[in-house]
């Protein structure tokens, strides 16, 4: 136990449990600029425990098969650095505390492998490795101002989670940045009373439930984050009676390789109303395209409503000039899909300067393609609406025409209106 020991230092020591006490550990209250490293706290309650104390460096311990590996309680300025966390019920636990510093720990095995229990701000939490046990990272109410970055995390359960129980101690600007979050059955889960949360440049994938699931949160932003393998790789679900914001901005779908081949990349800028929802996933191609119409680079999405009266406010399918070296850009066209077998033309006017085509006022529930289109190489029959560009000079009218005076044949039949 250290207490009011200011600038102590312990370093190779070792503490190991009892069979008859729960008591110990190493013990740091009302003890500033104390340096703890190259130690062993495990099988104990706390391998090591800091309360009302500041400035404090815990690097390169071993802290293994404790109730708690680290508990900070009331203490700002830590330095938590290189540690060896495995088989605790708690990796490390927080409350209280400000301006933290977890870094580069190996966290193995534990149930709750990092668990920011209340009023934790200004936090950095990076290059962590997180593997098994059941909740990765865990952010609860009044916390602030926090950045999760270049963590890997792959437990059973729920890899981050973000939850706030009362408006009145909302989680507000955390930053989640350049995270590998893989293999349980949530990827991250934001929900409830969290505002202004930026998701930044994260690969989420294999996850059996969804990969990002929002629920009654404010003004999130997905900016340049990877999807794939995922069962649903956006999960929006607005419980609340109040609308919520929510921003997506490059953010790539992809088939089950995570590779840029079969992938899908979307903007949307959407205020989600009251006891809305919806999903977006990536899909493969769900029958045969519309007559006329070829893939382009297998650009697949599904995006579907959890409850009706669901209206997207504006969404982007966007795609790079490398993308389109082989294509007519002029002829890319978005369609829906939807069960019936049926193709709809949405929209058939690209912009070719910004990359991208374009739709307000979505209601989803369906494949969404963009595929290139209206080129034609031989006589044909049009039946869907788009426009249509002659590759060559077609001859030999070869297309049955019936129920029109002198003329059995032609080599372009229209049957559709809106064709240009």
């Amino acid at each position: 136990i250290l207490c009011g020991a200011d600038g102590s230092s312990l370093n190779n020591i070792t503490i190991r449990g009892s069979d008859t006490l729960d008591n110990n550990g190493i013990y740091i209250t009302y003890s500033n600029n104390v340096n703890i490293t190259n130690s062993n706290s495990s099988e104990n309650e706390y391998g090591i425990y800091t309360r009302y104390s500041d400035n404090i460096n815990i690097i390169n311990n071993t802290l293994n098969d404790n109730y708690y590996a680290l508990y900070i309680s009331t203490s700002d300025n830590g330095n938590y650095f290189n540690n060896t966390m495995n088989s605790n019920e708690y990796g490390i636990r927080t409350d209280s505390s400000h301006d933290g510093h977890f870094e580069n720990n190996t966290l193995e095995d534990n149930s709750n492998s990092i668990y920011l229990y209340w009023d934790i701000d200004d936090w950095i939490i990076t290059d962590n490795d997180i593997q098994g046990g059941s909740l990765g990272i865990y952010m609860s109410s009044g916390s602030d101002n926090n950045r999760i970055v270049n963590n890997i995390i792959n437990t059973s359960a729920t890899n981050m989670y973000l939850y706030s129980s009362s408006k009145s101690f909302e989680i507000t600007n955390t930053s989640i940045i350049n995270n590998t979050i893989t293999r349980a059955s949530y990827g991250i889960q934001i929900r409830q009373y969290v505002v202004n949360t930026t998701l930044y440049s994260n690969r989420i994938f294999d996850t059996y439930t969804r990969g990002i699931y929002l629920q009654n949160n404010n003004r999130t932003t997905s900016d340049s984050d990877l999807f794939y393998d995922n069962a649903n790789d956006i999960y929006i679900d607005n419980t609340d009676s109040s609308p919520i914001i929510f921003e997506m901005v490059n953010a790539t779908f992809t088939d089950s390789t995570g590779l840029l081949q079969n992938y899908t990349t979307l903007d949307i800028n959407d205020i989600v109303e009251a006891h809305t929802g919806y999903t977006i996933s990536w899909d493969s191609q769900p029958a045969t395209l519309p007559s006329g119409y070829s893939i382009f680079e297998n650009k697949f999405i599904d995006i579907s409503h959890l409850t009706a009266g669901v209206s997207i406010d504006e969404i982007n399918w966007t795609w790079t000039d490398a993308d389109v070296t082989e294509y007519q850009e002029h002829l890319l066209h978005l369609w829906e899909y939807n069960t019936t077998n049926d193709w709809t033309l949405m929209n058939n006017t690209p912009d070719t300067t910004t990359n991208t085509l374009s739709l307000t006022d979505l209601n989803p529930a369906s494949t969404y393609a963009i595929l290139e289109g209206g080129l034609i190489t031989e006589c044909q029959t049009i039946n869907q609406p788009g426009n249509y560009e002659l590759a060559n000079n077609l001859t030999d009218a070869g297309i049955a025409v019936t129920g029109i005076t002198e003329i059995t044949e032609a080599c372009l039949v229209i049957l559709s209106s809106n064709v240009s």
